[in-house]
């Protein structure tokens, strides 16, 4: 199957000020999810979760602006070769957040950085009919375990808490 847009995201210096700003003008309606600062919108397109988040760089030195776009794929090792093998460059190593899937961050071949998530059964069923999820704060609260190596030889870490940070390569 082709990779399907699941989350985009926006990234802001202020993130309580764009809130305002998205909500007032767009009538979006942002609520709390995990980490502070963050905020899944579900209401701006049918089967794909908006995101308002705090500005970060997945490749360093580059910090990130407009949408970040992450892609649903079903088999995420298989992504990930194929990124490697058509040129691309892989910015993290796979990383899993718990009941929600595993995700990598990626630059194409035109230095575009985006995300591949193979999501669990269960949240990719949740996210096509557009079903709001629970509060995850719960998931961010503890400090992820170290790197696991998968079958298929990536290597990968389980969050349950920290941040996408401990993911990325520096």
């Amino acid at each position: 199957m082709a990779a399907q847009f699941r989350h985009l995201a926006l990234n802001a210096d202020d993130v309580q000020r764009a809130k305002g700003f998205y909500e007032s003008v767009f009538g979006w309606r942002c609520e709390p999810w995990g980490p502070p600062d963050y905020y899944q919108v579900w209401n701006a397109a049918e089967g794909v979760i908006g995101a308002l988040q705090q500005r970060r760089e997945l490749k360093p030195g580059v910090r990130m602006a407009g949408f970040e776009a992450t892609l649903s794929v079903d088999d995420l090792d298989a992504t990930i070769a194929a990124i490697e093998a058509a040129g691309g460059r892989m910015l993290s190593r796979p990383f899993y957040i718990e009941t929600v899937g595993r995700l990598v961050y990626f630059e194409d071949t035109e230095g575009n950085i985006v995300g591949a998530m193979q999501y669990d059964a269960g949240e990719a069923t949740r996210i096509a009919s557009g079903t709001p999820g629970v509060s995850a704060t719960a998931i961010w609260s503890v400090r992820p375990p170290p790197p696991t190596r998968t079958a298929g030889g990536s290597t990968g870490t389980t969050i349950r808490g920290g941040s996408w940070r401990s993911a990325i390569r520096v």
